[in-house]
């Protein structure tokens, strides 16, 4: 059964997907829910599970690695360090009070390719330094993965530039400047 649309052809959402799942396990079949990186991290895993336990079904999840950790090591960053310790991870799919994260920790952000622009001038208003070392790396872990590196001030034009699109993981930091003694995929 294709998790991704509905009968109609359309992309199911979220909830769509968690429906279908409780469907087929309703009707006794062994279900799979297959997704890429970690289920619960970024993904319809958490409402599917909660689905599945609302209705009365067993579960079991098998954790992977997800992109926001493992992209960022292909990349050759590190996200933390001697220097570094704290690391948040942030999607631009919700509503981010960018002014929070002005200080100095590593950012992960997902989902930042698009909204660049808006996530680098919060950033830069809220007083986070133009000089921030910032990287986009698209199609992490695959053999067309390719990094951007850049500052906060400059990553939108550079960004645009090298030709980062979605999928992509985005790293602001000063672990960033590490890519370069460190990167060994690309």
């Amino acid at each position: 059964v294709d998790g991704g649309f509905g009968e109609d052809g359309q992309p199911l959402t979220h909830a769509g997907r968690a429906k279908v799942v409780v469907r087929e396990a309703k009707k006794g079949r062994h279900v799979v829910r297959l997704m890429t990186g970690d289920p619960f991290l970024y993904d319809s895993g958490p409402e599917e599970a909660q689905a599945c336990a609302k209705a009365g079904i067993g579960i079991e999840v098998v954790p992977g690695i997800s992109s926001a950790l493992g992209v960022p090591a292909y990349a050759g960053i590190p996200l933390t360090d001697k220097d570094n310790r704290e690391v948040t991870v942030l999607s631009c799919a919700d509503n981010v009070d960018w002014a929070r994260f002005a200080d100095d920790r590593t950012l992960v952000v997902m989902s930042a390719v698009g909204p660049i622009a808006d996530v680098a001038g919060a950033l830069l208003a809220a007083g986070r330094a133009p000089s921030t070392p910032v990287a986009m790396t698209c199609l992490g872990t695959t053999t067309e993965q390719e990094t951007c590196t850049s500052t906060l001030a400059d990553i939108v034009a550079d960004s645009r530039t090298a030709r980062i699109v979605p999928p992509a993981i985005t790293v602001i930091g000063d672990v960033v400047s590490q890519r370069e003694a460190l990167s060994w995929f690309e």
